[in-house]
C-alpha cells in the first residue's frame, strides 16, 4: 500500500515534468521552424515581418524558460531533473521503489556532458528573460544552437520515458502537440501571398499608367 502511494507521488511528479518538457518541445518546434526558413523568399519575408520576428523570439524565450526549469539544479526549480534523479536514489524520497542506481549514475554522467549548454540556458533565463541584469549584453551574445538544444531535449525525454517504463510499467509519448513537418507551410504561404500582393500592385500601377498615355 505504501509503495502504491509512492508510485502515485512519482507519477504526479513525472507528469509535471512531462508537461514542462512538452511545452519546451512545442516552443522548440515553432521557434526552430521560424528561425530556419527553407527558401530565400521565406527568409526575406521572415526577416522583414515584425510579426514573425516577434513570434519566433517569444517561442525561443519560452523555450529557454521551460528548459531552465528542468536543467537548473536549484531548490527554486521544483521539477529540475537533478533533484528528481536524487529522489530516485536509495536515500531519496522514491528510494523504496528501488530504481536501478547504475542507470541514475549513467544519466547524471550524460547530463554532465551537457553542463555548458545548461549553463548558457540558465544564464539566458536568469540574466535576460526572467530578470534584466545591468550587464545583460554579455549574455545576449551567448551562442547556443537548435541542434544542441535538441540533443538536450532528447536526453531529458530518454530519462523520463525510462522512469515511466521501469517504475510505472507504462509507455509515454513525449512530443509537441503540433509538428512542423512537410505539410506545415505557414512561411511559404505568407511569403507567396506577400509576393503576389506586390505583383498585383505593380501590375495595377502599370495598367493605370498605360491608360493615362
Amino acid at each position: 500500500m505504501k509503495n502504491d502511494k509512492l508510485s502515485n507521488e512519482l507519477k504526479s511528479e513525472l507528469n509535471s515534468i512531462w508537461n514542462i518538457l512538452t511545452m519546451a518541445l512545442q516552443c522548440y518546434e515553432y521557434s526552430s521552424y521560424l528561425y530556419s526558413p527553407k527558401t530565400e523568399r521565406e527568409k526575406n519575408y521572415a526577416n522583414k515581418s515584425l510579426f514573425i520576428d516577434f513570434t519566433r523570439h517569444i517561442y525561443w524565450r519560452n523555450l529557454i524558460i521551460e528548459l531552465a526549469k528542468l536543467t537548473t539544479d536549484s531548490d527554486n526549480q521544483n521539477f529540475n531533473i537533478f533533484k528528481f534523479l536524487r529522489k530516485l536514489k536509495k536515500s531519496g524520497d522514491f528510494g523504496k521503489l528501488k530504481f536501478d542506481n547504475n542507470k541514475i549514475e549513467n544519466w547524471l554522467s550524460l547530463l554532465g556532458e551537457k553542463k555548458e549548454i545548461m549553463k548558457v540556458i540558465e544564464n539566458l533565463r536568469n540574466k535576460i528573460y526572467s530578470h534584466t541584469d545591468r550587464d545583460k549584453e554579455k549574455y545576449t551574445n551567448s551562442e547556443i544552437t537548435f541542434k544542441e538544444i535538441k540533443t538536450l531535449i532528447n536526453l531529458l525525454k530518454l530519462i523520463i520515458k525510462g522512469v515511466f517504463s521501469e517504475l510505472l510499467d507504462s509507455h509515454t509519448e513525449i512530443k509537441p502537440l503540433g509538428t512542423t513537418n512537410e505539410n506545415f507551410k505557414i512561411l511559404t504561404i505568407l511569403a507567396k501571398e506577400k509576393e503576389d500582393r506586390i505583383k498585383t500592385r505593380v501590375n495595377d500601377f502599370i495598367k493605370s499608367s498605360n491608360k493615362k498615355k
